[in-house]
C-alpha cells in the first residue's frame, strides 16, 4: 500500500447516483422507483445522473419521463455517451457528477432505502476507503436454476466477505451498487491513464472493468472495503439464467481480464521491487503460467481430438467447462493478440513508473 499524497483536489461533499444504460427501458421504471424511495438525510447532498450508452430503444426517453411522475427536486439528468462499454459510460457519469461519492447503480439494481445514507456515512468516515461494496441479493424472473448458487458470485449476487472490513486481500468488489471515491478517477486523470478493459459493449459479455478500477485504486493507495449494511436487490431476467449464457459470461466474457490482472500484479511487484521488466520475458511468463494451468485443471485431455471435442460438448452445472473452456480462450488470446498486450504492457509500466516517483518525490 502507498499513500499518494502528491495530488489533492476539493469535491463537493455528496452522493452522485450513476446508472449507466444499455437498452434499459424496460429495466430502469423499477430501479428509478428504488432510488426515489431512498430515505437520505436533508444535510446530505445527492443526484441522480442516467447515461445513456448508445442505446437503440427509447431508454431516455423512458428515463425522463419515469422520474417526472415522482414530482420532486432531487437532480437529475441523463447523458449520452456515443461509445460503447461499461468503462466508458461510467467515465461520463463521473465527468459529469457534482459530488465526491459516486455509486454505480445497474440498471437491474434495486437499492434499500438506506444506501445512499450508509454509502455517504460509511465513505465519510474513512478516507482511506477508495472502493466500497455490499450485499446482494437475487430476484428471479424465472425458477432458479439449480446451479446458480455455484456460481452466483459471478453475477453479484450474495456476501463478498464473512464480515464488515478491508477487502483488499480479496483484490475485488463487484461492481453491482459499488461505491466509488471521485478522487480515483481524477488520479488516473491526473497521470492519463485510462481503464485498458472496457466492460460490456452492448450485449457483449466483455467484463472487468470493476475489478480492473479495484486494483487501480489500491496502487493509487486507497482501501477496498466491505460492509453488509449495504443491501440492494439484483434482478434476474429468465435470459441470464440459462447455462449457455452463464458459460459464456464466465468463460469467456471473465477469462480474458484475469490475463490483464496478472500484468498488473507482474508489473506491479518487479517495478516497486526495483527489478527490469520486459515484455518478452513477460510474456513467456504468462504464457507458461497459462499452459501450466490448462494441464494442471485438464490432466486427463490426452489428444488433441478429445481436447476439441470438450470445446463443443456442454454439460449443464459442470464447472470443469467452464473452467476447460476458459483456459482455452485465455491461451488463444495470448496466441493472437500479442500487439495489444505489448500496446498494454508499455502503458501500465508507465503507471506503476509515475505512481512509484510520485510517491518517492
Amino acid at each position: 500500500m502507498y499513500i499518494f499524497n502528491w495530488f489533492e483536489v476539493e469535491n463537493r461533499e455528496g452522493v452522485s447516483v450513476i446508472i449507466c444504460c444499455y437498452n434499459s427501458a424496460l429495466r430502469l421504471p423499477e430501479t428509478l422507483r428504488h432510488i426515489y424511495n431512498q430515505k437520505v438525510p436533508e444535510q446530505i447532498g445527492w443526484e441522480i445522473i442516467v447515461v445513456d450508452n448508445n442505446s437503440t430503444d427509447n431508454t431516455s426517453d423512458v428515463a425522463m419521463s419515469e422520474w417526472r411522475r415522482y414530482n420532486n427536486n432531487i437532480p437529475f439528468k441523463v447523458v449520452h455517451q456515443e461509445i460503447q462499454g461499461l468503462s466508458f459510460a461510467r467515465s461520463k457519469g463521473f465527468e459529469n457528477a457534482n459530488y465526491d461519492i459516486l455509486i454505480f447503480c445497474d440498471d437491474d439494481n434495486w437499492l434499500r432505502d438506506d444506501y445512499i445514507r450508509y454509502a455517504f456515512e460509511i465513505m465519510q468516515s474513512n478516507e482511506s476507503i477508495g472502493i466500497l461494496g455490499g450485499v446482494s441479493s437475487g430476484y428471479f424472473e424465472v425458477g432458479k436454476p439449480f446451479w446458480f448458487d455455484a456460481f452466483m458470485e459471478s453475477y453479484a449476487v450474495g456476501k463478498q466477505m464473512y464480515e464488515t472490513g478491508i477487502a483488499n486481500s480479496r483484490t475485488y468488489l463487484a461492481g453491482a451498487a459499488v461505491v466509488v471515491r471521485k478522487a480515483i478517477y481524477q488520479k488516473l486523470n491526473f497521470l492519463s491513464y485510462s481503464l485498458l478493459l472496457t466492460g460490456r459493449i452492448g450485449k457483449r459479455l466483455t467484463s472487468g472493468e470493476d475489478t480492473e478500477l479495484c486494483w487501480l485504486a489500491m496502487f493509487l493507495g486507497f482501501n477496498l472495503y466491505y460492509d453488509e449494511r449495504l443491501r440492494f436487490v439484483h434482478f434476474m431476467p429468465k435470459q441470464r439464467l440459462n447455462w449457455k449464457y452463464c458459460v459464456s459470461m464466465i468463460a469467456y466474457g471473465h477469462s480474458i481480464p484475469r490475463i490483464y490482472f496478472s500484468l498488473y500484479h507482474y508489473l506491479h511487484n518487479n517495478i516497486f521491487n526495483n527489478r527490469e521488466v520486459s515484455f518478452d520475458i513477460t510474456y513467456k511468463t504468462l504464457m507458461r503460467r497459462h499452459l501450466n494451468y490448462l494441464r494442471k485443471h485438464n490432466p486427463n485431455l490426452k489428444s488433441i481430438l478429445n481436447a476439441v471435442r470438450s470445446l463443443f460438448i456442454s454439460t449443464e452445472g459442470s464447472e470443469k467447462e467452464i473452467q476447460f473452456k476458459s483456459d482455452i480462450h485465455k491461451l488463444r488470446y495470448l496466441l493472437f493478440n500479442k500487439s495489444d498486450l505489448e500496446k498494454n504492457f508499455y502503458a501500465i509500466t508507465s503507471l506503476m513508473q509515475k505512481i512509484k516517483q510520485q510517491n518517492v518525490s
